[in-house]
């Protein structure tokens, strides 16, 4: 069975069945993974159990085995409380200060019971009876496997069937996006690379994004893959993807910080320090060093242009070029072209664009900028708003409109999403949300200051207008949509476009993009954190949180504040168990609350005792659209087929926390989001921060929005269905609006 194509398909809401062979008669293994599927939420059309019947026994159990595996299922989902769904943990400050001298002071204590992890428990402080492991330390001590012992008979989804024919079409569709992939589709397109056989990816053309040639180039390898790169700042993005997992390059010594502190916790500084300079250390076999000699001597650019490229990040170059062994390359085997970019970035003697650029700016020269910048639209584009305070809106906007036709469509919303927080801040600072997912205040540029706030509307509203008509003019010179009338899912209609925020987390099931929100069935939502797989028994503390925020108050539950009315938490393990991990869980009673004056609920993961996330941390929450339950003897509270959203927040694991969703407590919404901080508790979280990335999230332009101004460019009526043939969340790209 090839997995690779197999986990792909399954976040696509399907199953990879390689074989064609059929049979109507139903299989005992088949029988068997139906009732698998059946205690995790899943069952398959009638196409897919034909060709189920028709698998061995060993491809069904695989198949098993790796829905198991995407869901955890026998991994520890033991909560520290037994009951803590039930009735409130009763733990307090005073019961953990008398515990904590009992246990300094030996003389102290009376009667009591000495727990394995060797802390002395007081008889009276803690019900012992209510715990699976020590209530002092959190250290677990009983585990269990997740529950799926329930009816799951309501509101199974269907899976269908994939064959090779659908994974290499969903391949083409990722590899042709104009958009650079998020965590989720560059899981999938390496999956794919990996999974489809040569001749597939012998077959691949142009790849239109420079994320994802550069992601296919470091899947595919070797001369094969630098075939799809196109300018050495690629080929430099490439060598420091293969190093650092990222497709966009930082300074060296911050990543390497990141990496030292990783490992810190697990070895002396000395050793952190070795095993870090042994990750980066620059080294590349003869056979690669060869192949990216000849292809810097077949690269379609002049001498002067790939010097023009290299110059932005010029020092690491020098280093690379050393370790790819060019200059030897160059001089054996006598290459012209790269004899003469090497020569000429050594002595500096080329040209750098934006020099020119930066000369004009400071002469003011808007004729002569303008020029410049019209020669490379894209940097136009983010010059734009410095460019507006410079030379005034006017004539920045008609230069700007003349070549806006040559930038693709996710600039320009990103140029419209962007004005009314660069130009209308609130405070004498604005939030900007990184590219790793933090928001960080900056100061505001000085011009703004000299901008009467009216003037800053205006400037802002003809922004937008001027981004809008083109996305206009470019949507009517592209074909029709198909059909007289374009159907868009409601869901879309409150989905913001993923420019800007693309989404760092892995989806297993499903797929979902920052700022989509998730209706809630029923009255109450359970959030689940797990970390910890795999590893060795130890210290290492995740944190489950929850901030309720309403009318001037804020309640926090955290491991500090386990319970208030409406809310409980399943109590804070410190110490994992051996190999099988550790989960809490937090659940909300949603008309309790709004009986408590509170509007919002704010989902957070910390890492509490090291400074970043557990790789393998899986957060998400659970629907009760029918009534969820735990077990009271081990504190299990996650059944699979209640999971309405679950994701691997392994793209976040450089940062310490994450929000990760704002329930919307009076509309019974969920907002998805991936925000990173460095709190290493709850009450540390700048709230303003989280608010100031909601708004800017629901201000931005909406799928749904752009969908049917492209259908409105040709005439074309548009309605709101969730009919097969709508435009949703799974499917609106072929709708071709980036």
């Amino acid at each position: 069975m090839n997995t690779e194509l197999l986990t792909v398909a399954f976040g696509k809401g399907a199953l990879y069945l390689p074989d064609d062979h059929t049979s109507a008669e139903l299989s005992a293994p088949a029988a068997g993974l139906l009732a698998a599927l059946r205690k995790h939420g899943y069952t398959v059309d009638e196409d897919c159990l034909h060709h189920l019947n028709a698998l061995s026994e060993a491809d069904v159990k695989e198949i098993s085995d790796f829905v198991g595996k995407v869901f955890l299922t026998d991994a520890n989902w033991a909560a520290l409380l037994r009951d803590w769904a039930e009735r409130p943990s009763g733990k307090s400050f005073a019961d953990s200060f008398y515990t904590f001298i009992v246990n300094i002071c030996p003389e102290l204590r009376g009667e009591g019971t000495i727990l394995p992890c060797g802390h002395f428990i007081p008889d009276g402080v803690f019900d012992l009876r209510r715990y699976t492991g020590c209530p002092f330390c959190g250290t677990q001590f009983e585990t269990a496997p997740a529950n799926t012992g329930v009816d799951t008979t309501a509101e199974l989804k269907i899976l269908s069937m994939w064959s090779r024919k659908d994974a290499e079409a969903y391949a083409t569709e990722l590899l042709s996006m104009p958009l650079p992939p998020d965590a989720t589709q560059a899981d999938h397109i390496v999956r794919l690379l990996k999974g489809l056989p040569p001749e597939f990816i012998a077959g691949i053309g142009n790849i239109a994004c420079v994320e994802t040639r550069v992601l296919a180039a470091a899947t595919v390898g070797g001369e094969e893959g630098l075939r799809f790169l196109k300018a050495p700042g690629e080929l430099l993005r490439m060598l420091w993807y293969g190093k650092t997992g990222e497709l966009t390059v930082d300074r060296p010594k911050d990543v390497k910080d990141r990496y030292f502190t990783g490992i810190l916790r697990k070895s002396g500084m000395v050793e952190a320090k070795e095993a870090t300079e042994a990750r980066f250390k620059l080294h590349y076999c003869r056979t690669f060093c060869g192949a990216v000699a000849r292809w810097f001597e077949a690269l379609p650019m002049t001498e002067e242009e790939i010097c023009a490229d290299m110059h932005r990040h010029r020092q690491m170059w020098v280093r690379f070029i050393r370790a790819l062994r060019l200059n030897d390359y160059a001089r054996r085997h006598r290459s012209a072209k790269l004899t003469g970019v090497l020569d000429r970035f050594y002595r500096s003697d080329y040209s750098v664009w934006g020099g020119k650029v930066e000369a004009a700016r400071e002469a003011h020269d808007s004729a002569g900028l303008f020029s410049l910048l019209s020669e490379r639209p894209g940097a136009f584009a983010r010059c734009l708003y410095d460019t507006i305070l410079d030379f005034g809106a006017d004539d920045t906007l008609e230069a700007f409109s003349s070549i806006a036709d040559r930038l693709p469509v996710r600039l320009l919303v990103s140029l419209s999403n962007g004005a009314a927080a660069y130009f209308l801040p609130e405070a004498d600072y604005r939030y900007i949300h990184l590219p790793k997912g933090q928001m960080v205040k900056a100061s505001l540029n000085p011009g703004l200051a000299a901008l009467p706030g009216r003037k800053r509307v205006d400037i802002a509203s003809k922004i937008q207008i001027a981004v809008l008509k083109c996305i206009y003019n470019i949507y009517s010179r592209r074909e029709a949509l198909p059909g007289d009338k374009v159907y868009i899912e409601r869901t879309l209609w409150d989905c913001p476009v993923p420019v800007g925020d693309r989404g760092r987390s892995v989806n297993g099931i499903g797929y979902a993009i920052p700022g989509q929100t998730f209706k809630v069935a029923g009255d109450k939502v359970r959030l689940f954190l797990h970390w910890g797989i795999g590893m060795e028994a130890q210290h290492y503390d995740m944190d489950l949180s929850c901030a309720l925020i309403g009318n001037h108050q804020r309640t926090d539950i955290a491991y500090y504040s386990l319970d208030t009315n409406g809310a409980s938490h399943s109590g804070d393990i410190q110490s994992i168990p051996e190999k099988k991990g550790a989960a809490e869980y937090i659940e909300l009673d949603l008309p309790v609350l709004l009986e408590q004056g509170y509007e919002y609920a704010v989902f957070t993961a910390n890492a509490y005792s090291v400074p970043k996330l557990a790789s393998d941390m899986v957060v998400g929450w659970m629907s009760s659209r029918r009534p969820m339950k735990s077990d009271n003897e081990t504190g299990v509270a996650y059944n699979p087929a209640d999971v309405q959203h679950m994701v691997s927040v392994a793209g976040f694991n450089a940062s310490r926390g994450m929000v990760f969703g704002i329930l919307d407590i009076i509309k019974h919404e969920i907002l998805w989001l991936e925000m990173a901080n460095g709190s290493q508790r709850l009450d540390q979280l700048d709230i303003k921060a989280v608010k100031t990335l909601r708004e800017r999230m629901e201000s931005k332009i909406k799928i749904g929005e752009l969908i049917s101004m492209r259908a409105q460019s040709h005439g074309q009526a548009v309605e709101t269905s969730d009919s097969p043939e709508a435009y949703g969340p799974d499917n609106w790209q072929k709708a071709d609006i980036l």
